[in-house]
């Protein structure tokens, strides 16, 4: 929109709508949604806004596992919010080649599978 002034790039409004109706919500996010095809340090900026606002807020966030090309760089975020924050999930595509090495990828976090 023109004229319209964002609150924060990468950072949806609906994280503090979520908190404050009390939803028991979720937030999912793409990581070349948040700049990744950018560059890595866009990437890790825009997600670590969200993260910590989120977990102020006690909402979850879902990084949504990609291409090849973003695999590593959304592990290792993946691995640095859950240390940092603790509430921060990886959504793995099961059409992925070498999605069955990727838990083992998250060592030291704590995994869980969702169906």
């Amino acid at each position: 929109m023109i004229g319209a002034t964002p609150r924060h790039a990468g950072v949806p409004p609906a994280r503090d709508d979520i908190a404050r109706a009390g939803l028991r919500a979720r937030l999912s996010v793409k990581p070349t949604q948040l700049g990744l095809d950018i560059s890595e340090e866009c990437f890790r900026e825009h997600l670590a806004h969200i993260v910590s606002h989120a977990a102020e807020r006690g909402v979850f966030v879902w990084l949504d596992m990609e291409g090849h090309t973003a695999t590593d760089a959304t592990l290792d975020a993946f691995e640095h919010h859950t240390r940092e924050h603790g509430a921060v999930g990886i959504c793995v595509q099961a059409n992925l080649r070498h999605t069955g090495a990727d838990p083992g990828d998250c060592r030291g976090s704590q995994a869980q599978r969702v169906w």
